[in-house]
């Protein structure tokens, strides 16, 4: 059903919310938002904010929107406004939250659910 599901629009929210998830249409912004108020990217996953504060680069590696790390010269620095640099970045040395790794979204979400039960 899950499967069906995804080949159909649906996704997980990336924070696994009582709501689930959502559908989004071809033509609708690839930024979204859940029920549960948590907004998105719907090609990877990644909290909205991050990249919006950062830059494409905090998009995961098999994001269409992705920026490879190679084809930025600014180095990664703390961002006050980012909710992953303040989770385990660092203010007092300028060091920033850690790129996001590709984690299989939305197929991975939707095992790890219905492991869950």
């Amino acid at each position: 059903a899950w499967q069906a599901a995804l080949e159909m629009g649906w996704k997980p929210c990336p924070r696994r919310c009582t709501y689930g998830g959502g559908y989004k249409s071809a033509e609708e912004c690839d930024h979204v938002t859940c029920k549960c108020g948590f907004e998105f990217c719907w090609d990877c996953g990644v909290e909205r904010q991050v990249p919006l504060v950062h830059d494409n680069r905090w998009h995961k590696p098999a994001c269409r929107y992705h920026t490879p790390i190679s084809e930025v010269a600014e180095l990664p620095r703390f961002m006050p406004n980012c909710p992953e640099c303040k989770k385990s970045g660092d203010p007092t040395t300028g060091r920033s939250c850690c790129f996001p790794a590709d984690d299989g979204f939305p197929d991975s979400y939707v095992r790890s659910r219905s492991l869950r039960g």
